[in-house]
């Protein structure tokens, strides 16, 4: 059979482009997959990983233990996510309902079958050509905290979080396009300036 019409063996939804052999079993990956993958396996020769994929581009232990905390001390029990991943996971996990939008079809595709998140949480993809489409599926529809992760430029998504939250601003990954809001003068940064924080609050909310 041509390669090319192969099924990625972990996505179920690229074609695959390369297979690859583990304890004699061969095992065909599309591109995105097998770069997750060679993220896992550094991870672990690195000891940043054991079983949870921390990092790696994706959210820290350290990141995830302060974010945690906040958001267990305002009682967040829903959030609006750009960028799914193990962010999603772990809010969830938490007992928050998400609503994520992503731009990786394959990624949306993974999550909305993912058999311990629905119910828990809805999915939706957009393309990276244009901001993502919130007040059309969700007409003045506000979130008390909202995350955007990156590290890909997020300028839409961020300027898109500043109009549909009624509180709170997560950047995960800063200097991504995300210098509106920091010159913001209704934004006000949580913990250290401007240019560095992670953390927004409406100044109307601080």
């Amino acid at each position: 059979m041509d390669q090319s019409t192969l099924k990625c063996d972990l996505c179920h939804y690229n074609p695959s482009h390369r297979t690859i052999t583990l304890e004699g079993h061969a095992f065909a990956l599309c591109a995105w997959c097998e770069f997750r993958a060679w993220q896992w396996f550094c991870g672990n020769n690195n000891h940043s990983i054991i079983n949870i994929y921390w990092g790696a581009g994706r959210l820290g232990w350290a990141d995830w233990y302060s974010l945690r905390t906040f958001l267990r001390k305002y009682g967040i029990k829903e959030l609006l996510e750009f960028g799914i991943g193990l962010s999603t996971e772990l809010f969830v996990n938490e007992g928050i309902f998400v609503t994520g939008f992503d731009v990786l079809p394959e990624h949306v595709h993974m999550y909305q079958n993912h058999d311990a998140l629905k119910g828990l949480a809805l999915f939706h993809h957009y393309s990276d050509d244009g901001p993502p489409p919130v007040e059309q599926l969700y007409p003045k529809r506000r979130w008390e905290f909202v995350f955007v992760d990156g590290p890909q430029e997020r300028t839409a998504e961020t300027q898109a979080a500043m109009e549909v939250s009624s509180r709170f601003v997560f950047l995960h990954d800063r200097g991504y396009g995300d210098a509106d809001i920091a010159t913001n003068p209704d934004w006000i940064p949580i913990a250290g300036s401007p240019r560095e924080a992670k953390l927004f609050v409406r100044r109307d909310k601080a």
